[in-house]
């Protein structure tokens, strides 16, 4: 079910962090077109129908806020200022994203020293 933010995400874990993002953008549209990013609009509506590059980096940047609020990830800047959303070159009927996302650390390992004072 889709959320203001997007749509309503399946349990994550830090291993399957691709396959959210690509469930995230397919849920969200899954039949559209690709225009370039800026291109004109067909007679549907502003942007109906469609997923440019700026509008699938805009899903992502929604989807990561969501995941920070989990608490998988941080450091939302540097997501930002990292995310490449473009079309393929060769294929103009796919999007390439390039991200890094800075997954949050596990508590995993506990030290505790014992010092005795006599």
């Amino acid at each position: 079910m889709p959320t203001a933010t997007g749509p309503q995400l399946p349990g994550c874990e830090h291993h399957r962090h691709p396959q959210l993002y690509r469930y995230a953008v397919r849920t969200a549209s899954p039949e559209v077109s690709a225009p370039q990013a800026g291109g004109r609009r067909h007679s549907g509506g502003a942007g109906a129908g469609h997923r440019d590059p700026k509008i699938i980096r805009t899903e992502l940047l929604a989807l990561f806020t969501e995941l920070e609020t989990r608490g998988l990830v941080e450091d939302f800047e540097a997501f930002k200022s990292t995310l490449v959303v473009e079309r393929n070159a060769n294929d103009r009927n796919r999007l390439d994203v390039l991200s890094h996302e800075n997954l949050v650390n596990q508590f995993r390992v506990y030290a505790h020293s014992v010092q005795y004072v006599l």
